[in-house]
């Protein structure tokens, strides 16, 4: 049970970051250059989280720690819920 969920959180990690992303492409059209460099830097940010995240959750997985690929696989779904909510609250 612990293994589909590690694989479900993994996927959903994934979504979020792609979600994020379109969140983040379409935000720049008309955007001013500060703007910008916050959306460019919430982009890599969550890109980084992404890799990391992803490559240790499936890591986690093969060595038997379903518990660790849970809580890997969550990390990009909890960001991108954090820097959504900080864009739409703040707007910058």
């Amino acid at each position: 049970m612990k293994l589909a969920f590690a694989i479900l959180t993994l996927v959903v990690g994934t979504a979020a970051f792609l979600f994020f992303s379109v969140f983040c492409l379409a935000g720049g059209a008309n955007s001013s250059p500060r703007q910008l460099l916050i959306l460019k830097s919430a982009l890599i940010g969550m890109l980084v989280t992404w890799i990391l995240a992803t490559g240790g959750g499936i890591w986690a997985m093969t060595a038997g720690r379903h518990g660790l690929a849970i809580g890997l696989g969550a990390m990009p779904t909890l960001l991108a819920t954090t820097l959504l909510i900080a864009a739409v609250v703040t707007r910058f």
